[in-house]
């Protein structure tokens, strides 16, 4: 639930989720990430990252162009912002 409605996310879509969570507050990188959800990190499996994190931030994000709770470190990995503030921004 978010803001009141269900969301509906795809299985992969809650596996980046549930493992950003479990990294929480820590970042989980490409690598983990890769690992965890294929069981390999390579090219292919980044660029599907990517796509599985513009699909969450449509899903999650108030403004997805401006991401507050998910967030991207450039070379290292995701991070989920469970910080109270980033909840009500």
């Amino acid at each position: 639930m978010l803001r009141g409605e269900t969301l509906q996310l795809l299985p992969r879509e809650f596996k980046f989720l549930s493992i950003l969570a479990e990294f929480a507050p820590r970042k989980a990188s490409y690598k983990e990430l890769g690992e965890t959800i294929w069981g390999e990190d390579n090219n292919k499996t980044r660029s599907h990252l990517k796509t599985i994190v513009f699909s969450l931030r449509q899903k999650l994000e108030m403004d997805p162009t401006s991401p507050r709770l998910i967030l991207n470190y450039r070379g290292v990995g995701y991070q989920l912002d469970v910080t109270k503030s980033a909840s009500a921004r």
